[in-house]
């Protein structure tokens, strides 16, 4: 079954400064698990543990997965075993994907597989708080990277010329 989580804007608490809100960004997390154990333990640690993500969806086989993948989700954890489905089916089917993928299973004899679809980590079952910490942030810093360098690439490639740069002085 599929299971959606409504999108939720960071920084809705008043408090909290304007500049902070616009500078911290949400990674949006899709969980591919067929096991429920699983997902509710995923679910746990990505909550108490893994600031600035967003969890969007769960789901427990490859054609609900591939409904959550629709909605662009930054970092997926996917299962390699999906009841009689292999999460790598799912992954050769796609035509191109934009997102980090953090491959989770309890065997470790698809670990060179997973790093063959650019696995950024592979998390063993059952899941350690330290390990998914570790693996998610290993994920952000990849995408804040990626996020700096399309920005300054934009920048660069931009036909805005600069005629004038003011220059505060002291009085």
């Amino acid at each position: 079954m599929i299971t959606l989580n409504p999108i939720h804007t960071f920084g809705n608490n008043q408090n909290e400064p304007i500049r902070r809100r616009q500078l911290q960004r949400m990674n949006s997390v899709v969980i591919i698990e067929d096991e429920k154990d699983s997902q509710i333990l995923l679910k746990k640690i990505l909550d108490q543990y893994c600031t600035g993500t967003q969890l969007v969806g769960v789901a427990s086989n490859i054609e609900e997965a591939q409904e959550l993948l629709s909605l662009n989700p930054d970092i997926v954890f996917l299962d390699v075993q999906l009841g009689t489905d292999c999460g790598f089916e799912l992954l050769q089917s796609l035509r191109q994907r934009s997102f980090k993928l953090i491959v989770t299973t309890a065997f470790k004899e698809y670990a060179l597989k997973a790093f063959e679809y650019e696995a950024i980590a592979y998390v063993m079952k059952p899941y350690s708080p330290k390990a998914i910490v570790e693996a998610v942030d290993r994920t952000k810093k990849i995408l804040h990277d990626r996020h700096i360098y399309d920005r300054l690439s934009s920048m660069i490639n931009s036909q805005v010329r600069v005629t004038r740069i003011s220059v505060p002085t002291a009085k």
